[in-house]
């Protein structure tokens, strides 16, 4: 099976940019440098990991799930299907806390996942430490070894937590952070199905954003506002269809929202900040 194989397979099963990720599989599955593969464009690779790999790729299986890592910013991560797959798009919230949180901040990361907001940030910035909550025992225990694997383990804790419930929250009342930050699930909940056939492997609590994608962007300003310092931050990734309803519902509680676009021009970003004097009831 040689590389023209992989890549005419792939691009039957309907994969995107398959050439790349023909030469991914190969590389990762059959340790080889992607240079020699390029090289050596004739080789055939007969390798049962291989084989069992592109089975699963042409399933639709995640390839970041098949070869259990993945780049983010600057870091490796351990990736499964207990979390969602770390993406380029929201590596916008990493480089605009590190640039604007101030020294010796501490923040909360929450729907934490494989923990890759959190723990980039922790790598820009020695200086900062965290907390990352996220319901998922099993998105936390990744999370974990990604703190232990990007050497930022001394500088974050890591809390089990339903943010969606009607229990106490567990952190004291006295308890301030500089930004509260969040990936959280946006997608409405009849528009899960409708996705990319590699979303039906991600875990569907971490998509889910209920009937309008707007329970956890509404939950966290109504509720977490307490734990924010008066001059802290609010910083949220949004869909293309839920930017102008965080902005909406930001200044309803009388907050500053301002939505910023990523490279190809989709609204991806609110930074949220308060009013001084300002009113948080809706």
């Amino acid at each position: 099976m040689t590389r023209t194989d992989i890549i005419r397979r792939l691009r039957a099963a309907g994969i995107d940019n398959p050439e790349n990720e023909a030469l991914i599989l190969i590389s990762e599955v059959c340790s080889i440098s992607v240079e020699k593969i390029i090289r050596d464009r004739d080789t055939d690779y007969c390798h049962p990991a291989l084989t069992q790999a592109l089975s699963r790729r042409e399933q639709r299986e995640p390839l970041q799930y098949i070869i259990g890592k993945w780049p983010f910013c600057s870091e490796i991560y351990f990736v499964s299907p207990d979390c969602l797959i770390p993406r380029a798009d929201t590596e916008m919230l990493v480089y605009h806390a590190a640039e604007k949180l101030p020294p010796g901040a501490y923040f909360a990361d929450l729907c934490t996942g494989s923990g890759c907001i959190a723990i980039s940030i922790l790598a820009k910035r020695p200086d900062c430490s965290a907390i990352a909550v996220d319901i998922s025992r099993g998105a936390l225990n990744l999370a974990r070894k990604n703190a232990i694997l990007n050497d930022v383990e001394d500088r974050i804790q890591f809390y089990e937590h339903d943010l969606l419930c009607d229990t106490e929250y567990f952190l004291p009342p006295d308890r301030t952070f500089d930004a509260i930050i969040s990936n959280p699930p946006y997608v409405k909940s009849t528009d899960i199905d409708k996705l990319a056939p590699e979303l039906a492997y991600e875990p569907r609590i971490a998509l889910d954003g209920g009937a309008d994608g707007m329970a956890f962007y509404q939950l966290i300003l109504l509720k977490w506002g307490k734990y924010l310092k008066s001059d802290g931050f609010f910083l949220f990734e949004t869909g293309f269809d839920t930017a102008a309803k965080v902005k909406k519902l930001a200044e309803a509680l009388n907050l500053d929202c301002a939505i910023e676009k990523d490279s190809g021009g989709n609204q991806r970003m609110a930074v949220i900040k308060d009013i001084p004097g300002g009113c948080h009831e809706p």
